[in-house]
């Protein structure tokens, strides 16, 4: 009875809480794991261009032309 009577109110406040925790979760997520990812991926770059990390045969730039 209450869902029937309440439902079409309860419905819009309880997508916009769904949306808003997912906001949150996705937004807490960026930033505590992916703290320092421009730094690391910075680092993996200048190790490539090096030429001190091995790399498949199949990544490197001669083969993909």
């Amino acid at each position: 009875m209450l869902i029937h009577h309440y439902g079409p109110a309860i419905l819009p406040y309880a997508t916009l809480l769904f949306i808003n925790l997912t906001a949150a979760v996705f937004a807490l997520g960026r930033r505590f794991f992916l703290k320092d990812t421009g730094h690391k991926l910075a680092h993996l770059d200048r190790e490539l261009n090096a030429g001190r990390t091995p790399m498949p045969t199949h990544l490197h730039h001669e083969d993909l032309s």
